[in-house]
């Protein structure tokens, strides 16, 4: 799933037992699809999880975790006997490190420095991703050894064997601001070089079409053709963000007459945060939200031992191309998406079908990405000691591959902004049944990078 990211030892541990499973949200609980109502009442209930105490608490039981002994490589050697050990502590330092804690970022240098080397099993293997994920927040989060991650990030794409690791390296590369054309182009050539087969892998291939797309100057298809084209009579979010994702997206529903909900004479608008805590890019695990289009089909209502994760709502379930579970992917054929580029871009209109960011979710899909959802969170605000994002959407948290609504308590545990039952309401309302199923499509809008996509916008797309 996708995901906020829960920030307590009990969870930390569980990270660990789904750890092959959890790829692309915050955590893969049974997938139990129920139908629901779509009401909880009125702004949902009193949450002891949310209190100031208890969250002050659970920050403390994580923090702890954050000492220099647990990140001495000479106490914990990178092996299948410490794997436990570095999952947990890598992830909690993802939540709650800060630029003071020098021997995390210390760590993280010398674990990545091992990817130029063969590993010697699934337990390293997952050791090294957890840290070239942190690498990567460090990096775009300019921490204090940003340039000691740069040089191992140059020495990774020079040298390292593991096509996954050169690949997340580019693209922290690429979007660290750092790297200029000419020593992309130069990078990319010498890629080539050592990965003459990079056109056969998804993951390569992927990351190098989307360096190219940030670096050039291709065209914007119209989006009021998007708005108009109907291939299905259900609902349909449309998810507009920035190519930043730390700026929150503007979410639009079309109701199925093909007309967009309106409230007070005005487009009704919601916003959704679709970045990953860790800044990875779509095609990575437990990277950003993908562009292109995905199913809704379903609720699932998260149990209290999940609250922090998802809240207290219902979450929207979400399907790729190509997962398993959904009634019907397309609108003309039953069951999951199954079919090659050509079936998937006859759902687009024509105009856009050459347009290859629209094909993220497609490959996210064909990569195995899977158990995305649309949930709320009961985590605090400032749960995520390093969460980027400008003052426009510090009321939304990051979460892993997910789409995360707002959800926010006050100190006694109140609920006082509860997003993610707004949204069941209003689905529930055009659809008048208890349980969601339509279709969401992720664009990234061209425009001030630093603000959302506006009302006006919006209303300008639809005239």
């Amino acid at each position: 799933m996708s995901h906020v990211i829960p920030q307590f030892h009990v969870f930390s541990r569980n990270f660990i037992k789904l750890s092959k499973k959890l790829s692309y949200c915050t955590f893969l609980f049974p997938a139990i699809y129920q139908l629901a109502e779509a009401s909880e009442g009125v702004g949902g209930t009193r949450q002891l999880q949310a209190t100031a105490s208890q969250r002050a608490e659970n920050y403390r039981g994580q923090r702890s975790n954050i000492r220099p002994s647990n990140f001495d490589l000479g106490n914990f050697p990178v092996n299948a006997q410490n794997a436990k050990h570095w999952q947990i502590v890598l992830y909690d330092a993802a939540c709650v490190a800060t630029k003071d804690d020098w021997f995390v970022q210390a760590a993280v240098v010398q674990i990545i420095e091992r990817s130029l080397y063969s590993i010697r099993n699934q337990s390293e293997q997952q050791i090294l991703m957890s840290a070239m994920r942190l690498a990567t927040t460090l990096y775009l989060g300019k921490f204090p050894k940003a340039d000691e991650i740069e040089r191992e990030f140059l020495r990774i794409t020079q040298k390292s064997p593991n096509e996954t690791f050169v690949a997340i390296a580019l693209s922290a590369l690429d979007n660290g601001g750092k790297i200029g054309s000419a020593q992309m182009s130069s990078l990319l050539n010498a890629f080539y070089s050592r990965f003459p087969g990079w056109r056969g892998s998804t993951q390569l291939a992927t990351t190098v079409e989307g360096i190219l797309q940030r670096r050039g100057n291709g065209s914007f298809p119209d989006i009021k053709d998007l708005l108009r084209y109907r291939e299905s009579k259900e609902p349909h979010l449309f998810v507009l963000c920035r190519p930043d994702r730390n700026v929150v997206c503007s979410t639009i529903l079309r109701k199925p007459d093909g007309s967009f909900l309106r409230e007070d004479n005005h487009i009704w608008m919601m916003s959704l945060r679709t970045s990953s805590i860790y800044g990875v890019a779509w095609n990575f695990s437990q990277g950003a939200t993908p562009q292109g289009i995905l199913r809704m089909e379903g609720l699932q209502h998260p149990q209290s031992q999940e609250f922090r994760a998802y809240g207290q709502f219902n979450e929207i379930v979400i399907f790729l191309p190509f997962e398993s579970g959904p009634n019907r992917f397309l609108p003309w054929k039953s069951g999951s998406f199954r079919g090659d580029e050509t079936e998937y871009q006859k759902m687009w209109p024509e105009s856009w079908r050459s347009y290859r960011p629209i094909m993220q979710s497609y490959y996210a899909g064909k990569m195995g990405r899977s158990v995305l959802r649309i949930h709320g969170t009961g985590e605090a605000l400032d749960g995520f000691a390093i969460k980027k994002g400008y003052s426009s959407g510090l009321e939304w948290n990051p979460a892993l591959g997910c789409l995360s609504a707002r959800e926010i308590y006050d100190d006694n545990g109140n609920p006082v902004k509860t997003d993610m039952r707004t949204l069941l309401k209003k689905l529930s309302q055009v659809q008048e049944t208890p349980s969601p199923s339509g279709y969401v499509t992720v664009i990234d809008v061209p425009g001030d990078n630093r603000l959302p996509v506006s009302i006006a916008e919006i209303e300008s797309f639809l005239e």
